[in-house]
């Protein structure tokens, strides 16, 4: 398993924790900012680059491979027309000795700032934090990497990143398809699921697939939209759209499940399904909402 962590200090003094982990048999890649997971690429043999934005700063982080072997870098892509390299290279023409200044201060800000990390990673300092962590869990987001039938088991496998150190976990469940949410959808690869992780045993001590991320929610929603435009083709996208957010803003997290199972019936699905969702759009108070809201 190859594992890289680079750290970007922005022009605002805030540091960004940038880390890559690529499996050595997978081929998976995960890259994480700030110990949050921003991108997942599967099977990746040969020589890739990836873009990611840290505050405005565009930086390509680069998988070459050479003579059967992976290299690793990030960079800041100065080159690309971005608003920021537009603003620099505006200073840069005309005031370009105050720049040489910032960066001579920033180069010993930088000195300081890795002075400052060797001081607080001394074995005192994490084994303070190792008794800290020790006293509970965290809730981390977490990657399903891979889902597959093991006997009457189904087992799905995510990665997560906590303490900059991303961790793969591996949980088995009794289902016969993979473990459905609080709505009745299979969990997928790919998919963002929360996990109570158990940092002095290391271990995750719960799943939770009734919580879901925002980027998991906005999966959802457009499932949603895809759905009721499809059984609506008199509808606008915009108009539809406004119906979910506001069943969502009126109602409950999961009210989007009404539009995505609106033709499922009531024995299939006893929460959300074809009656659930004409209550819905039947209802007083949501009509209202709906012509306040979406009718503008």
């Amino acid at each position: 398993m190859a594992q890289f962590n680079w750290t970007y200090l922005a022009d605002d003094g805030k540091a960004h924790k940038v880390g890559l982990f690529h499996g050595n048999k997978t081929g998976h890649v995960l890259i994480h900012v700030n110990s949050k997971i921003v991108l997942i690429d599967f099977s990746v043999y040969e020589s890739k680059n990836y873009s990611i934005f840290l505050d405005d700063e565009l930086c390509e982080i680069s998988l070459e491979r050479k003579d059967g072997k992976f290299w690793y870098g990030m960079k800041v892509d100065k080159e690309v027309d971005t608003p920021k390299n537009r603003e620099r290279k505006k200073t840069e023409k005309k005031y370009w000795r105050q720049t040489l200044l910032f960066f001579g201060s920033l180069i010993g800000f930088v000195l300081l700032l890795l002075f400052l990390v060797s001081s607080f990673n001394s074995p005192a300092s994490n084994e303070e934090q190792r008794d800290w962590l020790a006293l509970g869990s965290e809730e981390v987001v977490a990657k399903v990497l891979d889902i597959r039938k093991i006997g009457d088991k189904t087992i799905l496998e995510t990665i997560f990143v906590v303490g900059n150190q991303p961790t793969v976990s591996t949980q088995a469940f009794d289902q016969p398809q993979p473990l459905l949410n609080g709505v009745g959808i299979p969990i997928l690869e790919g998919d963002e699921v929360y996990l109570r992780y158990a940092t002095a045993q290391k271990q995750v001590t719960e799943w939770m697939p009734d919580s879901y991320t925002r980027n998991q929610l906005q999966k959802y929603k457009k499932q949603a939209l895809q759905k009721q435009l499809a059984l609506n083709d008199t509808q606008t996208e915009a108009y539809a759209k406004c119906l979910i957010q506001t069943a969502i803003e009126e109602g409950e997290t999961t009210s989007w499940a009404h539009f995505y199972f609106q033709d499922t019936p009531p024995a299939e699905n006893p929460d959300y399904n074809r009656q659930s969702y004409l209550r819905l759009i039947r209802d007083g108070a949501f009509q209202k909402a709906v012509f306040e809201k979406c009718w503008e």
